[in-house]
């Protein structure tokens, strides 16, 4: 029985590649969590996290404001936490991989901030600053017995920034300067702040805090740096 061209010339459709299929799982995903089926949005990534697993995984992660609300969805874990400063900071690092952002730039106008009061090296702040100096210190000399020229670097800036603000805050006696001291409460807030965040994220994925705790610092410059060898793709 003769064949028609169409059944001459036609061929079976090729099959979707791995990584094809793993891309199709995790659109499928953005659109279970676009409809708030975040249970279903957790199997599905959990199959495309197993077919996607070794390096860089699927690379598809989200940590997405809605409303009061933070969406995160970190490998096949998928949970919200009730939105806060902390985790507004964090989104902002997440943004910026690789970038250093002062803590001035990353609070912003926060209400807390606005103003400052006294002289800029109270006992109080200049207490505050010998302890920050004396964690740096340790923290230097742990990064240069790790052989982290990056962190080293860092932290030298930091230690050169606070020591000459306690220098010149205690040469100057009670004279008024807002910058350092509202630099200086700034970090401790974005400190306190983030971690409160890291620390609910720890009780949702283990997972995710293990890589945040690995790539995120603190200080007067914050940073998330997570490993170029490993591709990560957030998504907002």
């Amino acid at each position: 029985m003769p064949t028609s061209d169409a059944e001459q010339t036609s061929e079976p459709a090729a099959a979707p590649s791995l990584a094809q299929a793993v891309e199709a799982l995790a659109r499928g995903v953005e659109v279970l969590l676009s409809l708030s089926l975040h249970e279903e949005a957790a199997e599905v990534a959990a199959v495309a996290e197993r077919l996607g697993a070794g390096p860089g995984g699927i690379g598809h992660n989200v940590f997405r404001r809605e409303g009061e609300h933070r969406l995160i969805l970190y490998e096949s874990d998928v949970f919200r936490l009730n939105e806060t400063l902390g985790l507004s900071y964090l989104a902002t690092l997440l943004a910026n991989p690789g970038r250093e952002i002062h803590v001035l730039e990353l609070v912003g106008s926060d209400a807390a901030l606005a103003s400052d009061a006294g002289p800029v090296l109270d006992l109080e702040a200049r207490r505050a600053y010998r302890e920050r100096i004396e964690e740096l210190t340790d923290e230097l000399a742990d990064a240069e017995r790790a052989n982290d020229p990056e962190r080293a670097a860092t932290c030298r800036r930091e230690l050169e920034l606070l020591r000459a603000e306690l220098a010149r805050g205690e040469g100057l006696g009670g004279r008024e300067r807002a910058s350092g001291s509202t630099s200086e409460r700034a970090r401790q807030a974005a400190t306190k702040a983030l971690k409160s965040a890291l620390a609910r994220i720890a009780a949702e994925s283990p997972s995710l805090s293990r890589h945040l705790a690995s790539t995120v610092r603190t200080g007067t410059y914050c940073r998330y740096d997570p490993d170029p060898r490993l591709p990560i793709v957030w998504r907002f």
